[in-house]
């Protein structure tokens, strides 16, 4: 996974001026510099509004049971914020 990428894009939805931009993504391994998936997210404007304590609940738990080593991690966080 290219994390450059992310961040430009991240950055690029920063710039659009929307609000409530809320960014899910869960890894199996840490990221790498080689070809290849090691992460699946999505990005949500305009949550449901149980949506971000829903996956801070329930993306520990896949996680670990995806990943049972710990390798790579689980995020909920906002892009861009009310």
């Amino acid at each position: 996974m290219l994390r450059q990428q992310i961040k430009r894009m991240i950055h690029d939805l920063e710039a659009t001026g929307i609000r409530k931009i809320l960014q899910i993504e869960l890894a199996v391994l840490p990221d790498s510099d080689r070809r290849g998936m090691t992460a699946s997210g999505m990005i949500v404007i305009n949550p449901p509004w149980k949506l971000e304590q829903q996956m801070n609940n329930v993306l520990p738990w896949l996680h670990s049971k995806l990943v049972p080593a710990g390798t790579g991690h689980a995020t909920v966080s906002w892009i861009v914020p009310e």
